[in-house]
């Protein structure tokens, strides 16, 4: 795979399972043993663990939109960083209250 085709896969990853909550999607998309680097945690991620996490994020944000403006590949690492999360927040969700607003963040 060219590092283009493993950057536009990362971009397609987030498209498809949090931009189009396309759940049956993420079998394909993450592996078991994918490490997926949220805030501080380095976790290993499969899709079911993934799949609990859009669910959580979707039922307090339904209209969750985020995306990724910078993707760095090299060799076999791929990354996507500043992503961009633009959303009404209308449902508590582990911890965080809503405050019914829309919010952007940028990390």
């Amino acid at each position: 795979m060219s590092t283009e085709d493993k950057k536009a896969f990362i971009r397609q990853r987030f498209e498809a399972a949090w931009n189009s909550n396309d759940l049956a999607a993420l079998d394909e998309l993450y592996s078991p043993d994918n490490i997926h680097h949220f805030g501080s945690t380095t976790d290993r991620l499969g899709p079911n663990e993934i799949r609990r996490m859009i669910k959580a994020w979707r039922d307090a944000i339904p209209d969750y939109r985020c995306s990724i403006e910078n993707v760095v590949a090299e060799g076999d690492t791929v990354a996507g960083s500043s992503a961009i999360y633009r959303n009404p927040h209308v449902s508590a969700a582990d911890g965080v209250i809503s405050h019914g607003s829309t919010e952007e963040q940028t990390i």
